[in-house]
């Protein structure tokens, strides 16, 4: 999973997300800018962020540059099938 902004992501660092006006989480993304989910930890946290996905409204990002955007996820909780939508570390 790899969050854009404004045609950037955040390589090796943290995203800060706040989803509906709920307290803020930040998930740390590899060097290609994408959250893992290949380790049975990292599936943990990528499943817990699909759930934020479809069970909220909107989510507002926030990069360390300071880029940030809010997204609506109207419409997430159809669009995201479980069976469809695992973590990597399920694959292996």
């Amino acid at each position: 999973m790899k969050f854009t902004v404004a045609g950037n992501s955040v390589e090796s660092g943290e995203i800060l997300t706040i989803f509906d006006n709920e307290k803020p989480e930040t998930f740390q993304t590899n060097s290609r800018g994408y959250i893992e989910s290949s380790s049975r930890a990292w599936a943990s946290n990528f499943t817990y962020l699909l759930e934020k996905f479809k069970k909220h409204r909107k989510v507002y990002v926030r990069f360390p540059d300071g880029n940030e955007a809010t997204f609506t996820l109207k419409g997430a909780s159809k669009a995201i099938v479980d069976s469809d939508c695992k973590a990597a570390f399920y694959y292996y």
